[in-house]
């Protein structure tokens, strides 16, 4: 198909060219079968001679040619482009076809966490060309004479690499393109670091054609993304995770429409787990001085049964229906607030809103919206966010935080310690609570570094004024240990697991009976 942009001649060009090989084939039809038509065979002979004289005008024509060249490369980089690609893999497969001798395709993509926040927002876009044009030529400085480079998409580079027999052998090679574009870029006195993925396919073992190979290198680097590797090689398997992902994916999807029917038919749900405000030990026993909870999602899923919610949250999130599924959660939690107050139960619901979730442009809007629909006062809901949700751009975390906390809801950062060095991020972000790490919690009787990170936690949010929440905390040691250390606020198996909206109302009132007594 010859793209609309082309100017006239090249488009004559191409288009002469396609029907100078539609009138050949006509004419040897018109041979065959009308060799007394002379005067017409004559007519179709004059034409032909005719289009090869305007082609061979064209090929010639040096404004042509710079037209054809920009189809054909990239404008920053200057390396050939995807069409180039599909032109020159097709060719090459179907010269060599499964008697190709080996190598490898490579799809990288570059990360989009290189900082580039202290240069100013004029100075970007010339920035993002030039670091897109340096990376290009690390590369073809990388490459040499073993492939070829092509650019193919703004943050995606292809390579195909000739002569590689083995995934063994070709790591080393995969290792040393990672290093030179991790390499730090100075620009104007700033340093710019970019990181990379990659996904890997060798022929003729994962394909012997453009498609076949692309698609796999497509998965593989799916594959090196989703568990935050440098480059993985194309699996099989693989396929068969894109496969579950898609019908996990539709089950959801199936999930949320009958949510929205009869209460029987439903399959999503939330429990509480309860957050207890601790205020002393009394003869071996925690004197509970407040409840809160956290709202946590779960499914039934009539075949399946209970699905656990790691095995399914993170294909919601990275097939983008985690947001239906986030709107889902505020209304049921904004709804069971309103119930809690018919019930005077006092406690704070928390909710859970993932990365994508937050960065939404209008993901405080629709929280405030549904806050007004439910008629709830703001202070009883508060919004829990990972350190993921802010590290990639905390400027635009702390204007986010700061419309939520002038609506009157609480804000938590969740799952805290995982990402040590957002400690830094803290003096910008004006959170209320702190929830420190299960993982942090569960070793904190047997390992003292775990105990000197958790100090240093407890100590830097107390002088910034927050609270801190331990997570995952199971036994009387470690909640006597968290104590000591200064914390006040616990959840975990310890107290609770998530309950059901009836057996919390009945755990509620047993602590409010024990608070009476």
């Amino acid at each position: 198909m010859i793209p609309s942009e082309l100017p006239e001649r090249v488009v004559y060009c191409k288009k002469s060219k396609k029907l100078k090989r539609e009138l050949k084939f006509a004419l040897s039809e018109v041979e065959a079968l009308c060799d007394q038509k002379g005067e017409l065979v004559t007519r179709i002979e004059n034409l032909i001679g005719l289009l090869d004289s305007r082609t061979n005008r064209c090929e010639g024509d040096e404004r042509c040619k710079r037209m054809l060249d920009r189809v054909n490369l990239n404008p920053i980089s200057g390396l050939p482009n995807h069409n180039s690609l599909d032109i020159n893999l097709v060719n090459f497969f179907e010269s060599n076809g499964k008697n190709s001798k080996s190598g490898a395709i490579v799809l990288l993509k570059l990360d989009n966490n290189f900082d580039i926040l202290s240069i100013p927002k004029p100075q970007k876009s010339s920035v993002s060309s030039w670091l897109i044009h340096q990376i290009g030529l690390r590369l073809k400085e990388r490459i040499g004479e073993g492939g070829v480079l092509y650019h193919i998409r703004n943050d995606e580079f292809l390579l195909h690499i000739f002569g590689v027999d083995s995934a063994a052998e070709f790591s080393s090679f995969l290792t040393k393109i990672g290093q030179q574009i991790s390499k730090p870029h100075i620009f104007a006195g700033q340093r710019i670091e970019i990181g990379c993925a990659m996904g890997v396919t060798l022929y003729p073992k994962d394909g012997c054609n453009k498609n076949e190979l692309l698609s796999n290198t497509d998965i593989a680097l799916s594959e090196a993304r989703k568990k935050n590797k440098n480059y993985a090689f194309f699996e099989p398997r693989m396929q068969d995770d894109i496969l579950r992902t898609i019908n996990t994916r539709n089950s959801i999807i199936q999930a949320l429409e009958r949510n929205s029917g009869e209460e029987a038919d439903r399959q999503l749900y939330l429990a509480f787990q309860p957050i207890v405000n601790v205020s002393q030990m009394k003869e071996n026993e925690p004197i509970i001085d407040n409840i809160d909870a956290e709202a946590l999602i779960r499914w039934e899923n009539p075949i399946d049964g209970n699905v656990p919610p790691d095995a399914f949250i993170p294909i919601a999130e990275e097939t983008g229906i985690m947001d239906v599924i986030g709107k889902w959660v505020l209304y049921t939690a904004v709804a069971q607030i309103e119930e809690w107050k018919w019930q005077q139960i006092d406690s704070r619901l928390a909710i859970n809103v993932s990365p994508r979730q937050f960065h939404n442009n209008d993901v405080i809007d629709s929280i405030q919206k549904i806050i007004r629909q439910g008629k709830v006062d703001p202070e009883k809901l508060q919004v829990e966010i990972t350190e993921n949700s802010f590290l990639d751009d905390p400027h635009d975390a702390n204007k986010k935080i700061r419309r939520l906390k002038d609506l009157g809801i609480k804000v938590a950062i969740d799952d805290f310690g995982i990402g040590f060095s957002s400690i830094n991020y803290l003096r910008q972000l004006p959170v209320d609570a702190i929830k420190i790490d299960r993982s942090f919690v569960s070793d904190l009787t047997a390992s003292t570094q775990n105990r000197s990170i958790v100090k240093a936690i407890i100590a830097i949010t107390r002088e910034m004024g927050m609270i801190n929440i331990a997570e995952g905390v199971e036994t009387m040691e470690q909640l006597e240990l968290l104590m000591q250390l200064g914390i006040s606020t616990f959840q975990g198996f310890l107290f609770s697991k998530a309950l059901s909206p009836d057996h919390y109302t009945k755990f509620y009132r047993k602590f409010k009976r024990n608070e009476d007594t």
